[in-house]
């Protein structure tokens, strides 16, 4: 799939969802996980989500200090007070914040404010409910921030949001 999509020019991430696993694999597991991928494919991982379960720091921070994909995280964090904890133990490349989940839109502001000076990216989560969605996206948007997720349910703000980016240009069908 990587070669395949690098061949138009995409890059891929990988969500591993370990923040609903139970229980969630471990840091090593990941580690392993990449590097038999690298030995069948030369193209790049361009990041990993969630890798390891919420609650494993330990595991966040060996991934990203051993591996050379960034990580990210955070979509399940309740408080402004526990990311930024987090950010400033340098657990991610890019942190995550949801404000349906970590206390509304100021919080994602807070998070975000507070990741800029750290230089680690914020991105929101966007996805959830329609309320959910354009919380975050508003943060983003107003806070110079970054979408990495599209609903993929449609809704009728869709094309006057996002216009041309879910096209895909020299597509063979």
């Amino acid at each position: 799939m990587l070669k395949e999509a690098r061949k138009y020019g995409i890059d891929v991430g990988i969500d591993m969802c370990q923040n609903l696993a139970d229980p969630p694999i471990s840091a090593d597991e990941v580690i392993s996980y990449v590097n038999s991928v690298k030995e069948i494919s030369e193209e790049k991982i361009l990041f990993l989500e969630e890798a390891v379960g919420p609650m494993d720091i330990n595991g966040f921070k060996k991934l990203k200090e051993t591996l050379k994909v960034d990580i990210c995280g955070g979509e399940v964090i309740t408080t402004p007070l526990e990311m930024i904890q987090r950010l400033n133990l340098d657990i991610y490349n890019f942190v995550q914040p949801d404000a349906s989940v970590i206390g509304g839109m100021h919080a994602v502001k807070e998070v975000f404010e507070h990741a800029k000076t750290k230089n680690i990216i914020p991105v929101v989560h966007a996805w959830g409910g329609p309320v959910a969605i354009m919380a975050n996206y508003h943060v983003a948007f107003g806070c110079k921030g970054n979408l990495v997720e599209f609903p993929m349910i449609p809704y009728e703000l869709e094309p006057i949001m996002f216009g041309d980016q879910r096209v895909l240009k020299m597509a063979i069908f």
